[in-house]
């Protein structure tokens, strides 16, 4: 199978950089700098204590015929990744990797239903420093198709992709994206105070925030009628106990699961996004529950001071103290 990934970002290369290894033929695309970059060995991947060379052929432009294009960029960059390789997407399946639920939308604007691919990553790819990229923790590639029913098409890219990370086909791919989206909640603290999320989440006050802003998204989604379906490491049982129950009475389950759960470690993508100076994806997160809220006329007053407020920190580059945003939501 010839496979393109757009995107050198972490992920893009982790993922490019395996396929590679096998028969696939595959190539990967990424600004300038960031190809050379790479083919100056700047960029090293980790396995274990065990630095090697990223091997896999680059350009910083599609240019060739492929059967599956992965775009492994954030959503502000998305359309500009259509835009700059178009005249070679014509006719292969195109997948997002984008955390959320709006990468296959994005794409419908520009592709056929039937050559749309949405996935669901739970594997972790982290950067230690500038150079080393490592998998963080193992996981799984879930994907299928949003609009229309899974084809053979469908299985033979995920026994490809499988080939080196295990994947599986799934009919209730957009259920478990808008699950995932709403466990995803947890990621906008962190990004308030730049704190990571061990740090934030030992704060029993933070832990009843978390509780607020998923009771509040999940009766959004209630309201919307809008199906969910269960993770490997998130059920939808349990994110529907944290969202009906009392915020202050389940705030120390969430407190024992978070301090357990290997899932909840570092900053999160979205305080690393902003760490680099870069537009986060907080619009695609809790803010995609205020768009429907709003299509509802519906208020969301917690996810919406949320937005407002990463948006503040995004413009000033200033984060908020702990106490801030304990005051900001009434929790002292």
């Amino acid at each position: 199978m010839r496979i393109s990934v757009i995107g050198a970002g972490s992920m893009g290369l982790f993922i490019a950089d395996a396929l590679a290894q096998t028969k696939h033929e595959v190539l990967l695309v990424g600004r300038p700098n960031q190809v050379l970059a790479v083919q100056n060995a700047e960029i090293m991947k980790r396995t274990g204590s065990r630095l090697s060379k990223i091997q896999v052929p680059m350009s910083h432009q599609l240019d060739r015929e492929c059967d599956l294009v992965i775009f492994a960029v954030s959503y502000t960059e998305l359309e500009f990744a259509y835009q700059a390789n178009h005249a070679f997407l014509e006719n292969c399946y195109m997948m997002s990797i984008q955390p959320g639920v709006q990468g296959a939308n994005i794409l419908s604007c520009h592709f056929e239903p039937e050559k749309i691919i949405s996935s669901l990553i739970t594997f972790k790819i982290n950067r230690d420093t500038y150079s080393e990229i490592f998998l963080d923790h193992d996981g799984q590639w879930f994907i299928g198709k949003p609009y229309v029913a899974n084809d053979s098409e469908t299985f033979k890219i995920a026994e490809s992709l499988g080939e080196v990370f295990p994947t599986e086909v799934s009919f209730d791919i957009s259920a478990m994206q808008w699950l995932r989206l709403l466990w995803d909640f947890r990621l906008s603290l962190p990004a308030l105070i730049n704190q990571t999320q061990e740090e934030v989440y030992r704060d029993l006050d933070f832990c009843r925030l978390y509780g607020m802003l998923l009771s509040e998204g999940f009766d959004i989604v209630q309201k919307g009628l809008v199906p969910l379906a269960s993770l490997p490491n998130m059920t939808l049982a349990l994110i529907e106990k944290w969202a009906t129950t009392d915020p202050q009475i389940i705030a120390p389950d969430i407190q024992v699961y978070f301090n357990q759960s290997s899932g909840v470690h570092g900053p999160g993508i979205l305080l690393e996004q902003i760490r680099r100076k870069r537009s986060s994806e907080i619009d695609f997160i809790n803010g995609e529950v205020t768009h429907a809220a709003a299509s509802m006329r519906v208020q969301t007053p917690l996810n919406s001071k949320i937005v407002r407020l990463i948006h503040q920190v995004e413009e000033s580059n200033v984060f908020f103290s702990p106490d801030a945003i304990k005051k900001a939501f009434g929790l002292n």
